[in-house]
Parts: C-alpha cells; structure tokens; sequence
C-alpha cells in the first residue's frame, strides 16, 4: 500500500551514529565536528554558524506547525557557508532528526519535513551558485541518497548511482523511461494520480510517498521517495527532482516494535493492550443494538504445575494450552487474548447471543479436553469461564471487561465451569 505524507524527505542509506540525549548546544557542536570531518572548513565557517541554524530549526520546530520554507532556508545556508560537500546531506540527516526529536518528542512527520525541505534548500542553493554545475554533479553522483531527476511527465533523465542500486537498473535502462512504470502495471495509474495531485496540491511543490516498490529482479523493498518540483534558471523549463531511500529495516523494526508492544511474548497471543484497542474499535462501531460476548477464562490450579515442574515446564504447557484455546476461538471468529499469567479473554465481537456464548464456552472446554505431557507425566488442564453479554453502543471498556472477571469469579467459587451474566 502507497500513502501520501506531507513534504517530508529521505532518509540517508548510511548515518553516522548520533547520541539522542543531547542539548540542542550539544547537536551544534556535534553537527561542527562532523562536518569537520568531511575536511577543512571554509574560513568563514565557524561555531556561530551552525549554533544560528540550528536555532533556526529550533524556532520554526516550536511553532505550531513546521514550514518546511524554515528547513530550506538552513540547507541554504549551509551552501550559502561554503558547506558543498556531497557528504554534507549525509551529516546533516541524523542530526536534523536528533533535533527534530529534541524540541518534538514523538513527531516523526516533523523530523521527515525538516529533513525533505533541507535536502531540497541545499539542493537548490547549491544548484544556484557560482560555480554550482561542478558542485552539483559531485554532490549528485557521490550521495548516498538515490536521486533522479526527471521532466515535468515523470520521464527519467539522469540518476545517480545510489538510485540505481535502489531500484536494481542502470541508469542507461532508465533514461527516458517513465518513472511510474517502475512500479507494477495495476498500481501505475494510482502512483502517477497521487503524486500530480499532491504536487499540485502542495505549497513548496514537495512530496513524500512510502510504500512497497518492486526492484527488477522481482524482490519487494520498503522505499521512502520525495520528489520536488522545480524549475530551470530562466524558469522556461520544469523538472521532477527525486530522491529514495531504502526504509526496509526501519519498517521491519518498527512492524516489530508494534507487534512486541501489542502481543504477549510467551504465547504470541494478542495482550492486554491489543484487546482494550479491538473491544475500543468495536464500541466505537457500533450500532446502537449491538451486542457483543466477553469471555473471562483463568486455568484451575495451574500453579501446582509450576510447583511441580518448574516454570520452563510451566511455560511450554501454557502455550500449548494457549494454542488450543486460539484455535478454539478463532473457529468461531473470536480474539483471544492474554491479559495474566493464566487467564485469557475472549472477545466475540457483535453480533453475539447466548446460543453463540455456549457455542464458544463448549469449544474452548473441548479444546482442553485432551491431557497434555509434560516431561513424560499426562497433565489434564481444565479452565473456568465468565461470560457476559454486553451492549456495546456507548460502553466503556474496561467497565464490561470487570462485568466478565465478576462472572469469572462466580464461576470459580461457586465450582462451575461457566457462568453467563447479562
């Protein structure tokens, strides 16, 4: 799936390593020394002028919203410093990610736009000056972002070779082809719409896309594209300037992150977290008649196996069980969820009755109804079971899951093995 964000830009294939716990003195200094170590710095360049750019950024990043017309004006400074360097972009990117998460905590939006409107101020400053064409051409072959720079149509005619290796053809097999057929045959006419549309539609004439983008040998890979819409000098002639990234491992462990803080790591079932997001989604979708069924199940005894065996025996059996008692629940479209040690909750979502609730509570018994071996002894686990109806229109969450853990508890000392209360 391709989504449009706001102006944002690439993120650098190769960064040098930031510390994240810095004072915005700190991310000054920092950003000098790396710079610095691109080679010698121009003499008017010293610590003042990166201190004013990134007070600069810090200004524009504690108004309300970002003009990504902030970040531009600093990528020409530093053009504007004698900062021309191709490895510039490269330095530059952590930094104004660190400074953007220093004074917007959280607003990975507002990192991407300082960073797209810098690439895009540097580019421009540098194409600008005098001379710029040897500059620009360094700083176009030698960047570790792909960049492509194509007609007004999309139609590529040049690309660097970062941008080759990103999408796996030379740039002889690129010249003259339209950018959006490097994207598959259905998806073509979509990808060309969005990014018009947005150009059109965007005030600095900037885009940002992420999605998945097959190469040519077949592979997918997650790629950030910012592409700019510019002009030549006399203005007589319009260019799309692109530049894309391989993001594959950032969203490989961001899709990680996400599924670790939402799922329970033992069993893999969804937790706690994830099951108050879905009951949330299913109130708030709800007709006004609609019901829905809460099941809260804790396993009998269960601590006499962890006594007994130890807790690595005590785990392998809980997620045994725990894998019965999903394959039980998702037979009858329900989540199951693990919100404690042993207990579970099983949501049926709407519309649900108490035929369906003794369905469900008959299922989840018999799935347990085979013993289970734990290092060679046959174990027999049973579960107790609280059921509730529940009207969901205007429900509160975590009223109706305590409604289920009281039937829960009626059912476990009053010695059966479900209760049901509307």
């Amino acid at each position: 799936m391709i989504t449009a964000i706001a102006a944002t830009p690439p993120r650098c294939a190769v960064e040098p390593e930031i510390d994240t716990d810095m004072t915005f003195d700190d991310i000054a200094q920092q950003w000098l020394e790396q710079l610095a170590d691109l080679g010698p710095l121009p003499a008017g360049v010293v610590a003042e002028t990166v201190v004013d750019l990134v007070a600069h950024l810090r200004a524009g990043l504690a108004r309300p919203e970002f003009e990504p017309a902030v970040a531009e004006q600093a990528g020409a400074g530093l053009v504007a410093a004698g900062i021309t360097a191709p490895a510039a972009l490269g330095t530059a990117v952590p930094i104004l990610r660190t400074l953007a998460e220093a004074a917007r905590p959280g607003d990975t939006a507002a990192a991407d736009t300082v960073i797209g409107g810098f690439c895009a101020g540097f580019a421009r400053a540098l194409q600008s000056s005098t001379p710029y064409a040897e500059g620009f051409e360094l700083a176009f072959r030698h960047a570790s972002i792909g960049i492509s720079l194509g007609d007004e149509h999309g139609h590529i005619l040049d690309a660097n070779p970062a941008f080759e290796r990103l999408v796996g053809r030379t740039v002889d097999e690129l010249r003259s082809t339209d950018g959006f057929m490097l994207f598959p045959p259905e998806r073509r006419a979509e990808v060309q719409e969005l990014v018009e549309s947005a150009l059109e539609a965007s005030p600095t004439g900037t885009l940002h896309v992420e999605g998945r983008f097959p190469r040519s040998d077949g592979s997918m890979v997650w790629t950030a594209w910012t592409v700019i819409r510019c002009s030549s000098t006399g203005g007589d002639r319009r260019y799309l300037l692109g530049f894309g990234e391989d993001i594959t491992e950032r969203r490989t462990a961001t899709e990680q992150l996400q599924w670790q803080a939402m799922h329970d790591p033992l069993t893999a079932l969804p937790n706690r977290r994830h099951l108050l997001d879905r009951l949330h989604t299913v109130i708030a979708d709800a007709a006004p008649e609609a019901v829905a069924g809460v099941l809260a199940l804790d396993l009998n005894n269960f601590k006499e196996v962890n006594d007994s065996f130890g807790h690595i025996a005590g785990d392998r059996l809980l997620a045994e069980v725990s894998a019965r008692l999903e394959a039980a629940a998702t037979r009858h479209g329900c989540l199951l969820a693990r919100t404690g040690g042993d207990e579970f909750i099983v949501l049926a979502a709407p519309p649900a009755d108490n035929d369906h609730i003794d369905s469900i509570v008959t299922g989840l018994h018999r799935a347990l109804a085979h013993p289970f071996t734990v290092d060679g002894a046959r174990i027999t686990v049973a579960v107790s079971i609280g059921a509730v109806l529940a009207p969901m229109a205007g429900a509160d969450a975590d009223a109706v899951l305590d409604r289920a853990d009281r039937a829960l508890y009626a059912a476990k000392t009053g010695g059966s093995t479900h209760t049901v209360r509307r």
